[in-house]
């Protein structure tokens, strides 16, 4: 794939994730909304598997892109039994290739919606605990802002030399 391509994709799945981010935050405050103006109508239980359900989808997204990138700039992928913990690692390990993709930050909270994800897909009987989930919703936006700052980072020219100094003195 020539490097172009590779951006427009990269940048593309970027886009998307601020959109899915974007439409799960839409969905928590019309349901908050139901909540405050028609109470009788609001259903925790619904309002919380809605809001698992963008979660689960949107941190496959995330995996996914990071997937993308770590093929790409590395070469291989992570293979054990472990990957998903290992592919969060390698994002946040810089390479000959690239810099870090996420930083310390950005790893926590991916791996707190990774943990929430494989709770809400094993959910079977559908009694998710409401606090739980709306707890994640932070988490996931946070996730979504270090990965999409680690991976527009990549296609930002290098700072030179002379660019420091000019913000140092300034």
């Amino acid at each position: 794939m020539s490097e172009h391509a590779f951006q427009t994709l990269l940048l593309s799945k970027a886009s998307d994730l601020e959109r899915a981010m974007a439409a799960l935050q839409d969905a928590e405050a019309k349901q908050q909304r139901l909540k405050s103006n028609h109470p009788d109508a609001y259903d925790e239980a619904f309002h919380a598997a809605g809001i698992a359900q963008h979660i689960q989808g949107i941190y496959t997204q995330l995996e996914s892109l990071l997937k993308q990138v770590i093929e790409q700039t590395d070469g291989k992928l992570p293979k054990s039994e472990t990957w998903h913990q290992d592919l969060i690692r390698l994002a946040s390990m810089a390479t000959e290739d690239r810099g870090a993709l996420i930083d310390p930050a950005g790893a926590k909270s991916l791996k707190a919606v990774l943990g929430f994800r494989h709770v809400a897909r094993s959910n079977y009987v559908g009694e998710l605990d409401p606090a739980r989930v709306f707890e994640h919703i932070p988490n996931t936006a946070a996730a979504v802002t270090a990965v999409v700052a680690g991976v527009r980072q990549l296609f930002e020219p290098p700072e030179s030399p002379t660019d420091r100094a000019v913000e140092r003195s300034a």
